[in-house]
């Protein structure tokens, strides 16, 4: 079974912490997000090659 103890332990940290894995996935949400406009931007620009 799957437990949650990570998010607790997150929840009950200190704060340090928590600054920590805030801006882990405040990151990685920007990289996500740049990354998928620049997948959409090529898409739509057609410039798809084939054999």
């Amino acid at each position: 079974t799957t437990k949650l103890h990570g998010c607790y332990r997150l929840y009950a940290g200190k704060t340090y912490g928590r600054l920590f894995w805030l801006l882990v996935a405040i990151s990685t949400g920007v990289v996500f997000v740049i990354v998928l406009a620049e997948l959409t931007k090529q898409y739509k620009a057609g410039n798809v090659r084939t054999q």
